[in-house]
């Protein structure tokens, strides 16, 4: 029976890191090769296409949604005031 709860031991998780020159260089030499494909397909280096049309996409559904909702309160408003304080 013990009255006080002593804390465990804790672990030490250590993955040691190795530096491997031929899979540098492979990396630097994808990297190289897409963006060279980008630029012969036409688009800038460092553009994000996709980012700024999915932002311009969302601030559209955002406003769309807001229009519904006042719109649909609106209604309701009139409906109900047309009906009970007249």
């Amino acid at each position: 029976m013990a009255f006080f709860k002593l804390p465990g031991t804790r672990q030490f998780n250590y993955k040691p890191l190795f530096y491997n020159e031929q899979e540098e260089k492979r990396r630097e030499r994808r990297k190289q090769i897409e963006r060279e494909y980008r630029q012969s397909q036409g688009e800038q280096p460092g553009e994000a296409p996709n980012f700024i049309h999915f932002a311009r996409k969302e601030r559209q559904k955002s406003s769309r949604r807001v229009l519904v909702i006042f719109l649909t309160l609106a209604a309701a408003y009139y409906f109900l005031r047309q009906r009970f304080l007249m």
